[in-house]
């Protein structure tokens, strides 16, 4: 019981600091995620036509690539090449978040995109060792993509 206090006490001594500073003097805030694709027309229309994000106009730019919003924080950027790609893995992959992965997989599904559980079981949602239920799925390039239904 002794140590049952104690325990109590340093939690409560922890949850009242505050963070250490910074020793760099800055923070790293989201800004974007950067995918390479040989075929931005094809890829592009993925991303606003299948995941109906919002696209960022480019006004100037010497590279061919194409921005979307994902949310106030975070942006997608597809910068196309013409090299060979390396081969995706689910191991490389972006992570969403929906509220509902049943309203996904029937949309999924109606625009026949299919989905797949991690261990490529295709059409299968999966619940992760946490409760979250997912899907992945990927782009016209390959790309996976990572789908979790917001943890309730």
């Amino acid at each position: 019981m002794k140590f049952y206090y104690y325990y109590l006490i340093i939690l409560a001594t922890v949850a009242c600091s505050e963070a250490p500073p910074n020793k760099t003097g800055f923070e790293f805030n989201p800004n974007h995620i950067a995918i390479m694709v040989n075929d931005l027309k094809e890829s592009g229309a993925f991303y606003t036509d299948i995941l109906l994000l919002e696209e960022i106009k480019i006004t100037d730019s010497k590279v061919a690539n194409r921005w979307f919003k994902l949310n106030n924080d975070l942006e997608i950027h597809l910068v196309e090449s013409k090299d060979e790609l390396p081969k995706r893995t689910r191991n490389n992959h972006i992570a969403l978040e929906v509220n509902s992965i049943n309203i996904l997989v029937e949309y999924l599904t109606e625009k026949n995109i299919p989905f797949y559980n991690w261990f490529g079981v295709i059409n299968e949602i999966q619940k992760r060792f946490d409760g979250v239920l997912q899907v992945y799925i990927k782009d016209p390039e390959e790309n996976w993509i990572e789908i979790n239904q917001k943890a309730k």
